[in-house]
């Protein structure tokens, strides 16, 4: 009696087991629609399968993906991202806004609002997301009445970087920097990528510009880059 109600509990479990494989799981990704903002990073995933994914952006200038579906918001506008997952193809709309910091004291009350910090890089105003820390509100101070304009020479085929002249407060952190970072170095030097590197640094704001874009002011023995409001 026990050896039949244990053949009859295995058959039910081998029929559940059959049944789940046999039911396919549905192909998705986590989100269908997301908003960033400029510099932010979001990462999607698709569920329901192990096979590779490829991933595609139709407006690599607003919005870049990884190969692993990490996406990141570069200027503001509308992309959609596609997971290819073999002849499946799955879609999601990013919306990339900017957000702008506004003027502040070192207390943090807002004073000039609107007026948004600017940069130069040999006369032309390129688009900045700046960081709201004590690094950029120093330096906002630092050119509340006067321009800051910086000689920078090329370092290491990847950067441009010059000496603020003033040391600034700084919480420097190990740091994986892309085209368009414009970073702390040393408390007294600011760097703008236009490649990669890996260091100690304080993040300072992000130019919101393409790659090749970012590359073709930058790529030169020396720029000048001049922060005003």
């Amino acid at each position: 009696m026990k050896q039949k109600v244990l053949i009859g509990m295995i058959t039910c479990l081998l029929m559940v087991g059959l049944l789940c494989a046999c039911t396919p799981a549905k192909i998705r990704l986590n989100k269908t629609k997301v908003t960033i903002k400029v510099g932010q990073t979001y990462k999607l995933k698709v569920k329901g399968t192990k096979k590779k994914v490829k991933w595609t952006s139709s407006k690599k200038s607003v919005v870049s993906v990884s190969k692993k579906g990490k996406i990141k918001g570069k200027k503001k506008g509308k992309a959609t991202i596609t997971a290819r997952v073999g002849k499946k193809k799955l879609k999601c709309k990013v919306k990339v806004v900017v957000k702008a910091i506004t003027n502040t004291t070192s207390s943090g009350c807002n004073t000039n609002v609107g007026e948004v910090l600017k940069m130069e890089i040999d006369g032309k105003t390129v688009p900045v997301t700046w960081k709201d820390n004590e690094s950029v509100k120093a330096l906002r101070n630092m050119v509340k009445d006067k321009p800051l304009e910086i000689k920078m020479s090329r370092y290491g085929s990847f950067e441009q970087v010059g000496s603020i002249g003033k040391v600034l407060p700084s919480n420097d952190k190990e740091t994986t920097t892309s085209p368009g970072d414009i970073v702390l170095y040393s408390s007294d030097q600011i760097v703008v990528f236009y490649g990669s590197n890996e260091w100690d640094y304080t993040r300072l704001g992000k130019i919101n510009l393409s790659k090749n874009e970012i590359k073709t002011l930058l790529d030169k023995k020396n720029v000048t880059i001049k922060i005003h409001f």
